[in-house]
């Protein structure tokens, strides 16, 4: 090997490192722009097999903004913790699976999957509620009643 060759090895090998140290440069400092970019809005998506939603946009509002006390809007990305906020939400026993995410407008995008009720359970004291094909027991609800299979005198326990 002559020593030309050498130093096109280590030149080669120079260019592709002073390449790869820049696009990480430029990656990092894209990250640190996006997170000092404001909250310019969001959107509620709520995805159900029913045309009636037991939940609704102002409930899933109500959630994130703590009732109001929380603006979403105008905020700076980087205070948002969205894991924090998917749990939040995935705690109403309605929401079945939650998923926040910011798009390139820097809008917030919720994205809701609602429950399904499979059957309306009447219990022997009386209390009733509707389950779902996971079995988890959903409430009632004030703004729609479902048209399902009945069960009653179901053990109240």
């Amino acid at each position: 090997m002559s020593i030309s060759s050498n130093i096109r090895k280590i030149l080669f090998i120079s260019f592709w490192c002073v390449i790869g140290a820049g696009i990480l440069v430029l990656l990092i400092a894209a990250m640190r722009v996006k997170k000092e970019k404001i909250c310019s809005g969001y959107s509620i998506d709520i995805k159900s097999a029913s045309p009636d939603y037991f939940l609704d946009k102002k409930d899933i509002e109500a959630i994130l903004t703590s009732n109001g006390n929380t603006q979403l809007k105008g905020r700076s990305i980087k205070n948002f913790d969205l894991r924090k906020m998917e749990e939040l939400l995935e705690k109403n026993l309605w929401v079945s699976d939650a998923e926040l995410f910011f798009d390139n407008s820097e809008a917030l995008r919720v994205k809701i999957s609602e429950r399904q009720p499979i059957a309306r359970i009447f219990t022997s004291l009386g209390d009733s509620y509707y389950i779902d094909s996971a079995t988890v027991r959903l409430p009632l609800s004030d703004k729609f009643s479902a048209k399902l299979p009945v069960f009653t005198n179901f053990p109240s326990n």
